[in-house]
């Protein structure tokens, strides 16, 4: 999975492929202990500890977190990779 560090890379991949492909989403916001990003059209979040959670308001305005990310990643390793790429990438230690 390829995620662009902003929205405007992603969406120019879209238009001027890089490598021959597209980004598959880009980083929302980077936290001291989590980096928040979009991809395939949801919210996720990658915690310290590797997990990513989805991440959606409830109608009275509350962030829900979700374990299950069906079909985001083909495994359970390759998800688990995913995630330490990022909080290396970003700064921030696996706890």
């Amino acid at each position: 999975m390829m995620i662009a560090n902003n929205q405007d890379d992603m969406l120019k991949s879209l238009f001027k492929p890089v490598d021959g492909s597209t980004f598959d989403g880009f980083i929302r916001k980077v936290k001291r202990t989590s980096v928040d990003f979009w991809a395939r059209g949801k919210e996720y979040t990658i915690t310290q500890r590797g997990l990513i959670v989805a991440r959606s308001k409830s109608p009275d305005g509350k962030v829900l977190f979700q374990h299950q990310i069906d079909g985001l990643f083909r495994t359970r390793s390759l998800e688990h990779e995913f995630a330490e790429q990022m909080l290396k990438k970003h700064g921030i230690s696996l706890i």
